[in-house]
């Protein structure tokens, strides 16, 4: 297994409490994936959607996986914006990357029109303003 630790050095001349955890044991074979979907970036993702991962030191080399879960619930993410927690299987038969390697991944959703595809945003945007999605005249 592999030793992570989140700094050593926030550790050095701090005591330790009981039941503090100060590292993890990994087994490299079993890693995973963890994707951080934007709010405003989030779509319909069918179950076992397919993922596509662009290391950023390979950006060369393209890592399938698939969409195991997605929270249901939007949260901070460690980079400070609002978004929903995924993890992934890579699901290629070549060895994983190493833990802790960063990139970008692409999500594969449902078909859509392209009218869907490049008004999506602006469409989201506009809405608050014009009053559609309020529940204006439902009972």
């Amino acid at each position: 297994g592999i030793v992570i630790m989140p700094d050593a050095r926030k550790l050095e001349g701090k005591p330790v409490v009981l039941g503090e955890r100060i590292l993890t044991l990994a087994d490299p074979a079993a890693a995973e994936l963890e994707l951080w979907i934007p709010v405003d970036d989030s779509i319909p993702l069918p179950e076992r959607a397919p993922v596509s991962l662009f290391l950023n030191v390979a950006p060369d080399t393209i890592y399938t996986a698939i969409l195991k879960t997605i929270d249901y619930k939007a949260q901070m993410s460690p980079r400070g914006m609002l978004a929903f927690r995924a993890v992934a299987r890579f699901s290629d038969g070549r060895p994983v990357p190493r833990i802790g390697l960063r990139g970008t991944a692409r999500l594969s959703g449902e078909t859509v029109s392209l009218g869907n595809f490049l008004f999506r945003r602006p469409w989201a945007a506009a809405r608050p303003w014009i009053g559609l999605g309020l529940g204006w005249g439902l009972p």
